[in-house]
């Protein structure tokens, strides 16, 4: 076969070059280049067994360095590796679990909207206006229009209707009006009662009663006549019917209300139209029942536990007192009440409750609008209560014909309002309610 070291080409052997100036090795051949040299200089390494195959020498170990296999280098290199396949697997399995975490958040919000569109189709809602249909004074202050960003300002009202399809039309007495003031940051609720026998200017220039106003024009007039006498820019409002209250309150398992003894016998007196009104059962309030709490405000006064007929007649009692005007405090007092009772039921409650009186509403707020209040439900707070006119600032008097309420120089009225609902100082009415202000005076000493 000829010298191992010679490579052939054909039948000619290859020889060696003699003028190759790289060194050779002892068998003359090339120690520089060849596949043999690379395997054979790997040798010298003292931990070469002898075999065949040649180990590969790493870095560090010509020096006498631990052999690859011992290297802490190369154990921190593969516990590194194994470390992050670990990560891969954790971020893995997050990526899973908040992919379906998501999702059953998408589908409770998916029931609860559809839930929520379902009640909200049950509820009456105007078709012969808009919001921003709704009329206000000119030249309203800069310090209205930034109220309307920090707060949100809503009109209440209960009618005496009959039914559930004659909530806003015109026919239905505004027995209840009152202004609800959100504050936005704070969510503290602050309640206005407008007294039903005020003696506002309409639109077109007439006058009367807000409650004749709402019977008479429906809900959209009341809205802009409180809007011009009291230089508001409300556009949104809420109105329920006497049994929507009194369902509520009777799914609330009653409210515990102060009463005296006067009070008892006038509830006793008038429960029966209201139990016709509702068609709901009840019965009259012995005097007996009442107990002493120290939730009682005036001496003489006892505590009672009444069911949504006797709560209902209560607010309604007029002939105890001032007139309207400790009505109006007997509506907020059970207002008050009832939002306290709300805090203290489950959510399953409340839903029955929702699921009952929502056909005897009437709102023009929209279904966004009523997830952000519902939202914020447990934040709210019962701030002041007030009602206007003020003391000292308004004349009652008997005309031949129906009673009214004057407002004492309506513009003390309103910039006295604007304090309170808004925190604003030195309120400069506008001239629409000046003008407003001196015709009821001239009127009032006119019917003396």
């Amino acid at each position: 076969m000829g010298n191992r070291d010679e490579r052939y080409r054909g039948d000619k052997p290859r020889r060696p070059r003699t003028d190759d100036p790289r060194p050779r090795n002892s068998r003359g051949n090339d120690s520089y280049g060849s596949k043999d040299s690379r395997t054979r200089s790997s040798r010298t390494d003292s931990s070469y067994n002898g075999s065949s195959r040649a180990r590969r020498v790493y870095p560090g170990e010509e020096e006498g360095g631990q052999p690859y296999r011992d290297d802490p280098n190369r154990k921190n290199t593969r516990e590194r590796r194994e470390m992050a396949k670990k990560k891969k697997r954790r971020k893995r399995i997050i990526l899973v679990v908040v992919e379906v975490v998501l999702l059953l958040i998408v589908a409770a919000v998916a029931f609860g909207f559809f839930y929520v569109k379902n009640l909200w189709d049950k509820v009456d809602k105007p078709t012969d206006f808009k919001k921003e249909e709704i009329q206000t004074n000119e030249n309203i202050p800069d310090s209205v229009k930034q109220a309307k960003e920090k707060f949100t300002t809503i009109l209440l009202f209960g009618v005496d209707s009959r039914s559930n399809t004659n909530l806003t039309s015109a026919g239905a007495n505004a027995d209840t009006d009152i202004i609800a003031c959100i504050n936005n940051e704070t969510k503290e609720v602050k309640l206005v009662s407008v007294l039903r026998d005020s003696f506002f200017e309409t639109t077109e220039g007439k006058h009367g009663k807000l409650t004749d106003i709402y019977s008479q024009h429906g809900v959209k007039e009341a809205i802009q006549t409180v809007n011009r006498n009291l230089d508001l820019t409300i556009d949104q409002y809420v109105t329920v019917n006497w049994k929507a209250v009194a369902d509520t309150i009777n799914m609330m398992d009653g409210l515990d209300l102060e009463l005296s003894s006067a009070e008892v016998k006038a509830l006793n007196q008038y429960i029966g139209e209201v139990i016709d009104v509702t068609g709901l059962d009840s019965e009259k309030v012995d005097v007996n029942d009442g107990y002493e709490s120290d939730q009682v405000k005036e001496d003489g006064n006892l505590m009672y536990h009444l069911d949504g007929v006797q709560a209902l007649t209560f607010a309604r009692i007029r002939s105890v007192g001032h007139h309207d005007l400790t009505r109006a405090e007997r509506q907020q007092d059970v207002i008050s009440a009832m939002m306290a009772k709300a805090k203290t039921l489950s959510v399953g409650q409340l839903q029955d409750i929702v699921e009952t009186i929502v056909p005897g509403i009437s709102t023009n707020l929209t279904l966004s609008d009523i997830l952000g209040l519902v939202l914020d439900v447990n934040d709210y707070t019962m701030g002041e209560k007030t009602r206007i006119p003020f003391d000292n600032m308004y004349r009652d008097q008997e005309d031949k014909g129906p009673a009214y309420v004057y407002y004492y120089h309506l513009t003390d009225n309103v910039t006295k309002l604007h304090e309170f609902l808004y925190g604003t100082t030195d309120y400069q009415p506008t001239k629409t309610v000046q003008e407003i202000s001196d015709y009821i005076d001239e009127y009032r000493q006119s019917h003396k």
